[in-house]
């Protein structure tokens, strides 16, 4: 698979997928086993099957768990280990709230600072999600993914820097 960069810098694969670190996919596919209920660590050898799952070392696992705790998903301690929280459905719509404020003020920049090809980008994005949207076999996940590549690309071009490192870490959640 050919890696390219796209006009904002981030890596994409020839289809335009964005390509995700490996700390990204661990706590991607962690985030979706905590969400659902089938997945529950802390410290000791629950980290320690990540390793072996992923066939990686201590220092993706890690960052992979700091980042579910930048997204409300776990809570690391030093030299205790990472602890789920546990998601109640008012956690679950606080989280959406508070990305939703955030991305509206995002969109208020974008709108007025962006440049013309970024919103070009932004246009094509959303009608790929208006085209997902309205099949009948639309695939959530597929879904979930292009509205994360819109957000980024509102994130990235928004003009502050405090505002897209706030949303980068709620997009993946």
């Amino acid at each position: 698979m050919a890696i390219e960069r796209n006009a904002d810098g981030v890596a994409e694969s020839r289809s335009g997928a964005r390509m995700r670190t490996l700390p990204e996919q661990i706590a991607d596919d962690l985030g979706v086993a905590i969400a659902d209920g089938t997945y529950f660590f802390c410290n000791g050898p629950s980290t320690a099957e990540i390793y072996t799952a992923y066939g990686v070392s201590r220092g993706p696992v890690r960052e992979a768990i700091r980042m579910l705790a930048q997204r409300g998903l776990a809570v690391f301690y030093p030299r205790r280990g990472a602890f789920v929280l546990e998601l109640s459905l008012d956690g679950v719509v606080d989280i959406f709230n508070t990305r939703a404020v955030l991305l509206g003020l995002a969109a208020r920049y974008f709108a007025t600072m962006a440049p013309p090809a970024a919103h070009a980008r932004l246009a094509e994005a959303l009608e790929i999600l208006r085209a997902l949207g309205e099949a009948e076999d639309c695939d959530p996940i597929e879904f979930a993914f292009e509205n994360g590549r819109a957000v980024r690309i509102i994130s990235l071009n928004c003009g502050s820097e405090s505002l897209h490192q706030l949303l980068s870490t709620q997009v993946e959640a």
